[in-house]
């Protein structure tokens, strides 16, 4: 449901990013969920239903536990730390699915490079994109920086 922004309430909100068109995106850690800001100061949800999660799917079915950071790509994708699940999502623009890029929270959290689900995190928390797509992202309990590729 969006609401004008003053009637919106974020829970400790932690990374922000914005779109193309001056919206800001927020990464509404203990809501868990992800939300936009648009220009005009309606805030809606993109993803997340509150309740501490993991699982992939649309919307609300998307669950979270405490995202962290927040980009989006130059298509439009947002990518999300979600710090708690040691995983990094992706959220399709056109569809609102939420899919994981890395990680896997239902497997011990640790460190180790890879591919998909065989990737460890824990607690990542910041995100950026460098010149060529890639995801760099604060790996904070692990106490390194992270490159991912996205394709």
């Amino acid at each position: 449901m969006a609401r004008p922004g003053n009637e919106a309430s974020f829970n400790y909100p932690q990374g922000i990013t914005v779109d193309g068109e001056g919206n800001v995106l927020v990464a509404d850690t203990d809501n868990r969920t992800l939300r936009k800001a648009t220009r005009r100061g309606v805030v809606s949800t993109l993803a997340g239903n509150g309740e501490e999660g993991y699982a992939d799917g649309i919307d609300a079915a998307a669950p979270f536990n405490n995202p962290w950071g927040i980009v989006m790509d130059a298509q439009g994708a947002i990518f999300v730390a979600d710090s708690k699940n040691h995983c990094l999502q992706e959220l399709a623009p056109s569809t609102r699915a939420v899919s994981t890029l890395a990680g896997d929270a239902e497997e011990e959290i640790g460190f180790a490079d890879g591919l998909g689900a065989a990737v460890r995190f824990y607690n990542q928390s910041g995100m950026a994109l460098d010149t060529d797509g890639h995801l760099i992202a604060a790996n904070a309990s692990n106490n390194c920086i992270r490159k991912v590729t996205t394709a």
